[in-house]
């Protein structure tokens, strides 16, 4: 374990979200800026690619993975890294949060939903998915529901539209909203963060190869998390920010495991 997980137990009570912000505040150098991502970019070779990132930042969010893993195993480990760190950051802080972390721990699994919905017949490796298994069995229909805007009137009535991408991040964005503790309900009138928020739900890394790095995602991110050091938004920016690096690490990752192409490669 990384010296800079070496903190003292939480302090019951008050006290508990300023104790939760400093364990944040220090996992954000966990966080690797953009100069890692130009360093690491000429490595064309998955496992050349693996053993450079274990020397960056990018250390701790690949335990887990097997050099060997097939591309779901990869995706999975991933998913599942994102899961591990949200209920991490839930037992830091005051249980009003926990809601909305819970509620973020469903960003890798959105893309998900509308063939969930179609009832395709599921391939075998999506089995071997905790959340995505117990979906499959009907375990956890409510979520769904609510993903697709099926619950309440419209579930009764009989209404099931098209599970569609968009369809499923607007309703993933109402149950934010929904979902937000008191002590961040600043947030709802703050366009930066709304901007933030819609871009990280919307938005995949690869498209924004075009944009100056400043202008992307994830440097924008952490600027934001910066500024919002030891304060309470930055319990919410953080798992944002878990979603954006993984989803990343998986566009960086994928194609160097199938040996794909990739853009600006030579041939």
């Amino acid at each position: 374990m990384m010296a800079s997980h070496l903190l003292p137990a939480a302090a019951p009570g008050h006290g508990q979200l300023d104790y939760a912000l400093a364990r944040l505040h220090h996992r954000l150098a966990r966080i690797p800026g953009e100069t890692v991502w130009v360093q690491l970019a000429p490595l064309v070779d998955y496992h050349h690619y693996l053993d450079a990132a274990a020397r960056q930042p990018l250390a701790d969010w690949l335990g887990g993975l097997s050099r060997e893993a097939d591309v779901h195993g990869l995706e999975q480990t991933l998913r599942q890294r994102h899961v591990e760190e949200l209920q991490r950051v839930a037992g830091w802080l005051p249980s009003a949060y926990a809601p909305v972390l819970r509620w973020c721990e469903l960003l890798p699994y959105l893309d998900f939903v509308g063939f969930l919905r179609r009832r395709e017949q599921a391939p075998e490796w999506m089995r071997g998915d905790p959340r995505l298994a117990a979906w499959l069995e009907g375990r956890g229909a409510e979520v769904l529901a609510e993903l697709l805007g099926e619950q309440g009137a419209a579930a009764g009535q009989g209404r099931r539209g098209p599970g569609g991408r968009h369809r499923v991040h607007r309703h993933w964005l109402s149950g934010f909203w929904r979902r937000l503790p008191d002590a961040l309900a600043g947030l709802r009138g703050d366009a930066r963060f709304r901007h933030l928020l819609e871009a990280v739900v919307e938005g995949h890394p690869l498209r924004e190869v075009e944009l100056a790095p400043e202008s992307r995602t994830l440097p924008r991110l952490l600027r934001e998390a910066h500024r919002q050091v030891m304060q309470a938004p930055l319990a919410i920016l953080y798992p944002l920010l878990v979603h954006w690096l993984l989803l990343r690490l998986r566009a960086e990752l994928v194609p160097r495991r199938l040996d794909l192409k990739l853009a600006g490669e030579v041939a």
